[in-house]
């Protein structure tokens, strides 16, 4: 149960520590459902430069000193879902293809197909 949250679960606050230990165990998830090929991908140092770009790209940021100190704030401009699906997107512009050497749940006619499947199972995993 971590220590910064809410009981509301629309407004939950992270720290950046809690954010990767979070983002690590929904991918941990979401590779033992065939869904993301290498384990390492989910590894601390893989997520912690991702959120470093982020940062760069200014979708998150993170709290000062005092009672906000280390959390992780979401930029005004990525709190509605559609500028989260125009994220995605911009990060799968980066994404090598599948490896197709692990299962997946069905072939993806298109990158855009691969993508929307990707989104809702993340979305089941986080609940």
């Amino acid at each position: 149960n971590d220590t910064n949250t809410n009981t509301n679960n629309t407004n939950t606050f992270l720290t950046l520590a809690q954010l990767v230990h979070r983002a690590q165990t929904i991918g941990e998830q979401l590779f033992f459902q065939c869904q993301i090929d290498l384990f390492e991908a989910i590894s601390k140092e893989q997520l912690q430069n991702a959120f470093k770009l982020y940062r760069h790209w200014s979708v998150f940021s993170l709290g000062k000193q005092g009672a906000t100190g280390g959390l992780v704030f979401m930029n005004e401009n990525y709190q509605s879902e559609e500028q989260v699906l125009v994220l995605v997107h911009r990060v799968a512009q980066y994404k090598k293809a599948a490896r197709s050497y692990r299962s997946r749940r069905f072939k993806a006619q298109s990158r855009s197909d691969e993508i929307s499947d990707s989104i809702k199972v993340a979305k089941s995993c986080v609940g």
